[in-house]
């Protein structure tokens, strides 16, 4: 999830073989907290001009609330103190603009479903009315789940979700049972506390999670991590765990690449460890303006690997997760 309002620098010029290369966007929101989104043929034609062929898209789970108490609408969870909840809605409506796309963009889109709230034991019977209302294949998974978040935690109405709670649990076997892969957002730990506070909830949902794939968003990295290596943390859970993967987006991105925008070489020591766990995603809310300049800031995380990890991390990973291996 994108935080805050950050400042890119500019894209370098690539080489034109790397201009041609072909990157899958595993992680993208059609929607913004409002719900407010420049529509799917937007993204679609953002997507072009940045060279990407697929895209992983996700709703927003929770909607901002406007209060009464606020002179002004806001744009972003953190523009006032006003709360957030689960939006069950942002589901249907990344059906509704997708069915707006031709039939060969739409395929190159991955939706998931994502719009309820982990914390409610019968949120499983949602996702299972989602699943079976529409035809298979329409859902390619399960997230981006927000657990862990920092300030939009704080803001959220009800029960802080977390990785170990007894309802994200049954959304796990939900998606263990069908074979979906899971993408949860769970900050490795926040302002005030140690930097990996938050680590054992999630260590504590993979020794039990039966599925094949669950994702780590932004690799569990915050603001927190600014001044502590996360690295070794994301290396021991890669190894601990064959079903975790990483996505390297928002936060991550500016942990993994240095003041010039190279890669940090402990990121690319770990990645060509972990060659087929890896993918990368621009983390856009809903307006595409910018979308080639921040995923083109992402992809410069390709920089410094392998050839074959290079092909992996920026689009086979992806499509075998999600686009069933499409080349």
């Amino acid at each position: 999830m994108t935080c805050v309002e950050r400042t890119y620098s500019p894209r370098t010029e690539m080489p034109e073989t790397d201009a041609r290369e072909r990157l899958v966007d595993a992680h993208i929101h059609l929607f913004d907290f409002m719900h407010e989104t420049d529509g799917a043929p937007a993204l679609i034609a953002a997507m072009d001009a940045a060279g990407v062929e697929r895209a992983v898209v996700f709703g927003m789970p929770v909607k901002k609330k406007w209060d009464v108490a606020e002179p002004g609408r806001p744009g972003y969870y953190m523009d006032d103190v006003a709360r957030c909840y689960y939006f069950s809605l942002t589901d249907l409506l990344v059906l509704e603009h997708l069915d707006r796309l031709s039939d060969a963009d739409r395929a190159r889109i991955a939706p998931m479903a994502c719009g309820f709230d982990p914390t409610d034991l019968s949120a499983v019977t949602q996702l299972e009315r989602l699943f079976d209302h529409h035809p298979p294949g329409t859902w390619r998974g399960v997230g981006e789940v927000l657990l862990r978040h920092g300030d939009l935690s704080a803001r959220l109405v009800g029960e802080l979700p977390r990785a170990n709670h007894a309802g994200m649990r049954r959304v796990a076997d939900f998606c263990a049972e069908r074979q979906l892969p899971l993408v949860v957002h769970s900050n490795a730990s926040s302002q005030g506390h140690e930097p990996e506070a938050y680590v054992p909830e999630l260590e504590e949902l993979l020794r039990v999670y039966k599925g094949d794939v669950l994702v780590w968003c932004h690799a569990g990295i915050s603001e927190i991590h600014n001044e502590h290596d996360h690295v070794p943390t994301v290396g021991r859970l890669l190894s601990e765990h064959e079903v975790l993967h990483v996505d390297l987006s928002w936060a991550a991105v500016d942990d993994v690449l240095d003041a010039s925008d190279d890669p940090e070489p402990q990121w690319v020591e770990l990645i060509e460890r972990f060659p087929d766990r890896v993918v990368l995603g621009s983390d856009v809310l809903g307006h595409f303006g910018a979308y080639d300049e921040v995923f083109g800031r992402t992809a410069r995380i390709l920089d410094g690997l392998s050839p074959g990890t290079r092909q992996k991390v920026a689009r086979l990973n992806a499509e075998r997760l999600w686009f069933d291996g499409a080349g």
